[in-house]
C-alpha cells in the first residue's frame, strides 16, 4: 500500500514537471518567434540590432603594433626523444598566401607581412600580442575586434632542423581548432578535424636535415554562428548556438549567458606541436 502511494506521488510529480516544462518552452518560442531572430537553443540568425548593443562613455583601448621579429624555431627539449616546437611560428591570412607570387614552401617565403605567433594560442591571442586588437577582456575592447576572423583561413608557418638524425620522427599536434591541413615540404600530412582531437603524423620520409617548412593552414568552424550581446535592453543572451552543430569545439566561445562571443571562436593551435623520435617499434598512451 504505501509503495503504491509513493508511486502514484512519483508520477504526479513527473507529470506535473513534464507540463510546466512544455508550457516553459512553448511561452518563450512564442515570445522568441516575435522578432523572428531568436531561436531556442540555436542563437541568432540575425545581427542584433545597434540600439541592444552594449555601449559607454569610455574609447576603446588603442594598442600598439609590435614591430615583426625574426625569430629562429628553436627545439625545446621535454625528455631525450621529444621536443616542443616552439618561438619560430608566424601567422599570416590564406588572402596573403594566395596573392604570393612564391610558395609557401619555399625556404625564402616572405612573411615580413605577417604576425609572430603565439603557439600554443589562437588566432586572437597572437593578434591581441601583436597589438592589433586590444586586449578584449578589458571594458568593452571585445566590441571593437570584427567577427570576421571566424570566417576566415589562417596560415601558420615553422621552419625546422632535424632534432634526431637516424631516427623514425613523429609530428604530434596536441590540440587545434576547428579543422587543419598539415604539410611538411610541401607534402600534405593530413586533416585534423575538432578541438579535441591529436594529429600524430609520421614524418620519417619527408623530413630534411635542414630547413623543413611546416605550414599549418586553419579553418573556422562550419557553423560559426552569430553572438549575442548582453546588454541593459538585450538582456542576456542564450547558451551557446550554431556553433553547437560542430562539435567537438569550445562551444561557449560564440556567447554563453552575460558571456560575449569570442571573435576567432578560439580557433588556432591551441596546444603545444612536438616532435618525437622512435626506433622502430613504440608503445604509446600507456594506462596503468
Amino acid at each position: 500500500m504505501v509503495s503504491t502511494t509513493i508511486t502514484k506521488k512519483i508520477l504526479l510529480l513527473f507529470t506535473t514537471y513534464i507540463i510546466a516544462s512544455a508550457s516553459f518552452f512553448a511561452g518563450a518560442q512564442t515570445e522568441w518567434g516575435k522578432t523572428g531572430t531568436r531561436f531556442l537553443w540555436q542563437g541568432l540568425r540575425n545581427k542584433q540590432p545597434a540600439v541592444e548593443m552594449p555601449a559607454g562613455n569610455a574609447p576603446f583601448q588603442t594598442p600598439q603594433r609590435v614591430t615583426k621579429k625574426n625569430n629562429a624555431t628553436r627545439l625545446i627539449p621535454v625528455n631525450s626523444n621529444e621536443w616542443i616546437v616552439s618561438d619560430g611560428w608566424e601567422l599570416g591570412t590564406s588572402t596573403q598566401v594566395l596573392e604570393s607570387d612564391r610558395s609557401i614552401f619555399n625556404t625564402d617565403f616572405d612573411t615580413k607581412d605577417w604576425y609572430n605567433a603565439t603557439v600554443p594560442g589562437t588566432i586572437l591571442t597572437t593578434l591581441v600580442n601583436q597589438g592589433v586588437y586590444p586586449e578584449p577582456a578589458f571594458g568593452l575592447n571585445n566590441m571593437s575586434i570584427p567577427d570576421t576572423l571566424c570566417r576566415m583561413d589562417w596560415w601558420y608557418r615553422s621552419v625546422f632542423d632535424h632534432p634526431a638524425s637516424g631516427n623514425k620522427l613523429t609530428l604530434i599536434f596536441n590540440g587545434i581548432n576547428y579543422r587543419a591541413e598539415v604539410f611538411l615540404n610541401a607534402k600534405k600530412l593530413g586533416n585534423i578535424e575538432g578541438a579535441f582531437i591529436r594529429g600524430v603524423f609520421d614524418i620519417t620520409d619527408i623530413v630534411r636535415e635542414k630547413n623543413n617548412v611546416l605550414a599549418v593552414l586553419i579553418h573556422p568552424p562550419y557553423n560559426p554562428g552569430i553572438s549575442h550581446e548582453q546588454s541593459m535592453i538585450a538582456g542576456q543572451g542564450l547558451n551557446g548556438g550554431q556553433l553547437s552543430l560542430d562539435g567537438p569545439t569550445f562551444i561557449a566561445s560564440m556567447g554563453w549567458d552575460w558571456i560575449p562571443g569570442i571573435k576567432d571562436r578560439n580557433s588556432g593551435i591551441w596546444q603545444d606541436v612536438r616532435l618525437k623520435a622512435t626506433s622502430d617499434v613504440k608503445i604509446g598512451d600507456p594506462h596503468i
